[in-house]
């Protein structure tokens, strides 16, 4: 006998006893991201009641590891910071393009010129030292972003 025909025909409550599908049938009330064990992993579940013609004929139930979940809310946090990262290193430039179209209006362009040179050698230097120490471009970014950051506020 194979495992589906040991599962076919049997109340739900024999097979998944804290499955809490018949709570569903009966309140018609959809149950969203619950957290349960199931042979020894953590499940994330999802319980709808199926409608038709106004009436509660079934319900579904989906499952996700919540170790893959997560991951991918891990990932999706490390992209929201590097995001982040982002929007503070544009900030910064935006800062210093003003500054140095401030010293051009005013005729200061020795100091404009002198201005970029420090800049661009200085951000070059930082940017080598992360190739070299940091082999992941994602921490890279957010390192360098958290540096300027750092820097914006003194």
């Amino acid at each position: 006998m194979d495992a589906n025909s040991r599962l076919t025909d049997r109340p739900i409550e024999e097979v998944l006893p804290d499955s809490r599908l018949m709570e569903v049938l009966r309140s018609g009330k959809p149950q969203f991201d619950k957290d349960v064990w199931l042979q020894d992993r953590n499940l994330i579940v999802n319980r709808l009641p199926l409608v038709q013609d106004n009436k509660i004929t079934g319900v579904v139930s989906s499952f996700r590891r919540k170790d893959e979940l997560d991951a991918v809310s891990k990932r999706l946090s490390q992209i929201q910071q590097y995001a982040d990262t982002l929007r503070s290193q544009s900030h910064e430039y935006s800062n210093k393009l003003h500054t140095i179209a401030g010293l051009i209006q005013i005729g200061a362009t020795d100091e404009a010129l002198a201005l970029i040179g420090r800049e661009t050698q200085s951000h070059q230097a930082l940017i080598q030292l992360m190739v070299e120490a940091v082999p992941d471009p994602i921490l890279a970014g957010c390192l360098l972003g958290k540096y300027n950051r750092a820097k914006e506020l003194g």
